[in-house]
């Protein structure tokens, strides 16, 4: 299955939602609660797996007392962990340490990327 947009929009958006709600002190039950949501929903938006509607971004924006457009403001989509940074900083650690094993499998996870890469251009 193809990577979209709405894909990588949808946990950014949950992220961002759940970063708010942390800063106002507020719990997914007491956002619910005065947002009229579901609190399991709360929590399924946060995580990514549920798309939001416009009405419930209204109800939660008044309970968090935030204009709608803050909610939008999303940070790159990318986790730290994948950042090229974070990996060139990773990778650099292991080939310092000279470490014969480990060298030899970081060459063959490299060989084999490559080849993926070339026989999925």
């Amino acid at each position: 299955m193809k990577d979209t947009p709405e894909k990588k929009l949808i946990p950014a958006f949950g992220k961002r939602l759940r970063q708010l709600r942390k800063e106002r002190k507020l719990s997914q039950e007491r956002l619910a609660l005065i947002a009229d949501c579901n609190p399991a929903y709360i929590g399924m938006v946060e995580r990514g797996e549920k798309a939001i509607s416009l009405r419930v971004i209204e109800k939660i924006c008044r309970a968090m007392e935030i204009p709608p457009a803050e909610l939008f403001q999303l940070s790159p989509i990318q986790s730290d962990k994948t950042s090229p940074e974070k990996i060139k900083e990773q990778f650099t650690l292991l080939v310092e340490q000279k470490d014969s094993y480990v060298l030899d499998m970081l060459s063959t996870m490299m060989d084999s990327l490559i080849n993926y890469k070339k026989k999925n251009k």
